[in-house]
């Protein structure tokens, strides 16, 4: 294959191998993960990941950064990521319609997803889309320019169902539940379903040895990626 001029967007799963530093609870970059391998095989690469973004966050990474007529690799977070910018959102659908955490998850998600579609579209972009931190949701309708490479990257590795609301982060949990409190038995059945998603993941990471900070994939696993991505470049 010729060399692609290619741009990397996402969060900390984009952003390589990571493990904690000197500083505490400061993550650190020790190696570049897809970058690198692309890099390797002639590719001109650019990434534009950033620890802890959210959703809109890597919209704007496309945005902002005026990336047309290439490929993009979006490696996708966790759809409930930073609500405080979501705020009136939440009020309606979470305590006013009192939708549960999951129906909101998918339908963030899938409203993240119909923009990725629009933005991209309209650049002339290719994309390919990693489900990294978060699962991918299926999808009504199908469009060209986007290529599902990985659906849940983390049920690949580990061989097995990641939840697809384990990825949710204790902040946001903790925002939801100070915006209405559990009380009802459906409640209670959610948050115990969400917390056995998380614990199952958790377990697997700490105890594997491919996982330098016990969250993110290491460079083989990033290596074995690169594999499949090549396959979707145009």
């Amino acid at each position: 294959m010729s060399n692609q001029q290619i741009s990397i967007v996402g969060d900390s799963f984009g952003c390589g191998e990571l493990q904690y530093g000197v500083t505490p609870n400061s993550l650190e970059v020790t190696h570049s993960g897809v970058t690198h391998f692309l890099s390797k095989l002639g590719h001109t690469v650019t990434n534009y990941s950033v620890i802890g973004a959210s959703s809109d966050d890597i919209l704007d990474q496309i945005k902002f950064n005026e990336l047309k007529q290439q490929n993009i690799i979006v490696f996708a977070t966790d759809s409930l990521r930073d609500l405080k910018s979501k705020e009136q959102e939440i009020t309606q659908l979470f305590v006013r319609k009192n939708y549960s955490i999951k129906k909101i998850h998918k339908m963030f998600y899938l409203e993240w997803y119909d923009k990725l579609v629009s933005i991209t579209e309209k650049n002339n972009c290719n994309v390919v889309l990693i489900g990294g931190h978060a699962n991918l949701y299926e999808t009504d309708n199908e469009h060209n320019h986007i290529k599902i490479c990985e659906t849940s990257w983390l049920s690949d590795i580990f061989q097995t169902k990641i939840g697809d609301l384990s990825g949710i982060s204790h902040e946001s949990l903790e925002f939801l539940m100070a915006k209405k409190p559990i009380k009802t038995d459906a409640q209670k059945e959610e948050m115990i379903e969400i917390m056995t998603q998380k614990s199952k993941r958790l377990n697997l990471m700490a105890n594997s040895n491919y996982f330098p900070d016990n969250c993110h994939p290491n460079r083989i696993y990033h290596k074995a990626l690169t594999q499949k991505i090549i396959n979707y470049l145009t």
